[in-house]
C-alpha cells in the first residue's frame, strides 16, 4: 500500500487511494473509455425504444451527470495521489481541516433548522392556495400531493447543495497541502 499513511491522519484519503491503487493502470484506461462511451451507446439504443424526445433528453442529462461525477472522482484521486509536503505543512493542514469541519457542523446545523422552517412554510403555502384552472399538475394531483412534491424537491435540493458544499470543502482542504 503505497500511501502517505505515516504522514497523514486522514483515513478517508487513505481508503480512497488504497482502492485506487488496487486496480491496474490498464484497467483504469478501459474504465475511462467506458465512462465516455457508455452514455453515448445507451442514448443511441434508448432512442429506438423511447419515442418522447423530452424523456430522452432527461435520461441523457442524467447519464452525462453521472459521467461528470465519475470524472470528478478521477480528478480527486489524481489530486490525492500527490505528495503531501513537509511535516510543518501537514500540521497546518490538519488544523485547517479541523477548523473547516467545525465550521461546517455549526453552519449546517443552522441551515438545517432554517430549511425545516422554510419547508413547513412552503408546504402551507402550496397546501392552502387557490387552484387556477390553468395549472395542469395541481388540478390533476390536487394541492395536497403537489405541496408534498414541492417540499420534497426543496429538501432534496437543500441536501444536494449541502453535499456539494461539503465535498468542495473536503477536497479543497486536502488539495491545498499538495
Amino acid at each position: 500500500m503505497e500511501l502517505y499513511e505515516e504522514k497523514t491522519k486522514d483515513l478517508t484519503t487513505n481508503r480512497i487511494l488504497y482502492m485506487y491503487n488496487r486496480v491496474s493502470p490498464e484497467t483504469w484506461i478501459k474504465v475511462k473509455i467506458g465512462i465516455v462511451a457508455a452514455p453515448l451507446v445507451l442514448l443511441y439504443l434508448l432512442s429506438y425504444l423511447i419515442t418522447s424526445f423530452t424523456i430522452l433528453i432527461i435520461i441523457g442529462v442524467m447519464f452525462f451527470s453521472i459521467v461528470c461525477l465519475i470524472y470528478s472522482i478521477f480528478i480527486m484521486v489524481d489530486i490525492l495521489k500527490r505528495e503531501t509536503g513537509t511535516e510543518q505543512m501537514l500540521e497546518i493542514a490538519d488544523a485547517i481541516r479541523e477548523g473547516s469541519e467545525g465550521f461546517f457542523s455549526t453552519q449546517y446545523s443552522t441551515i438545517f433548522k432554517l430549511s425545516l422552517v422554510f419547508g413547513v412554510a412552503i408546504f402551507l403555502f402550496y397546501f392552502e392556495r387557490e387552484i387556477s384552472p390553468d395549472e395542469y399538475i395541481t388540478t390533476t394531483l390536487g394541492s395536497r400531493v403537489t405541496s408534498f412534491f414541492v417540499v420534497f424537491s426543496f429538501f432534496l435540493g437543500a441536501l444536494c447543495s449541502g453535499i456539494s458544499g461539503y465535498a468542495g470543502m473536503w477536497i479543497s482542504v486536502r488539495a491545498n497541502v499538495r
